[in-house]
């Protein structure tokens, strides 16, 4: 696979982001299985050679897509420990830009069921990077909980964990032909977003 690193040419660096865009957009309509790597080259403006130098299998383009996918999910739990705002509005900004059905195809492609067997591959990444993003979740809450901004009656892990759950539910839901629930508009969202604040809000206990 041609790397793509600081210093690689306007030129591949367009070419590369294209091709990622084009694979996540084929998976997402066509899942996994039955997107053809022709197709990606046809929409990405490029000849089928010129593909296979930057990933000379499906597979390989996938895992790229994932690796992706960790390395924002890595800088966003960089940002939620660095982050001194207040606790509740650094919690609603990461829940709000990972609800959010815009929100980097790259995330829902690598989700599609067919798409599981070949992430195998990957699976212990995966499983670091969403653990440092609940550790991070965690540091945030255990802020919250001190500074008295966030009842003290939660368990910061607990929570940490069912604020993943509701990302990822989301996300499948959105995968999803018939959808159970509709979050594509904002004011949606932004209400799931504030109940789940309220529900950690210190003084409310209900």
């Amino acid at each position: 696979m041609k790397k793509v690193q600081p210093g690689t040419s306007p030129a591949a660096r367009s070419t590369y982001d294209k091709i990622m865009n084009v694979a996540a957009e084929c998976m997402l309509q066509n899942g996994y299985r039955d997107t053809r790597m022709t197709v990606v080259a046809d929409m990405s403006g490029i000849s089928r050679a010129a593909l296979y130098k930057y990933f000379p299998t499906k597979d390989s383009l996938l895992l790229e897509l994932n690796r992706k996918v960790l390395e924002e999910a890595q800088e966003d739990s960089r940002r939620l420990s660095a982050s001194k705002a207040p606790a509740l509005e650094v919690i609603r900004e990461w829940l709000l830009k990972y609800l959010n059905t815009e929100q980097a195809g790259f995330v829902r492609a690598v989700m599609i069921d067919d798409a599981q067997q070949v992430l195998i591959q990957g699976q212990e990444a995966t499983e670091a990077t969403l653990n440092d993003v609940k550790k991070a979740l965690v540091k945030v809450l255990r802020r919250g909980i001190k500074s008295g901004e966030i009842r003290d009656d939660i368990k910061p892990a607990d929570t940490a964990h069912m604020l993943q759950g509701v990302v990822f539910s989301v996300k499948r839901n959105y995968l999803s032909t018939r959808p159970v629930i509709d979050l594509r508009e904002q004011k949606y969202r932004t209400l799931l977003v504030e109940t789940i604040s309220a529900g950690l809000r210190s003084g409310n206990r209900d």
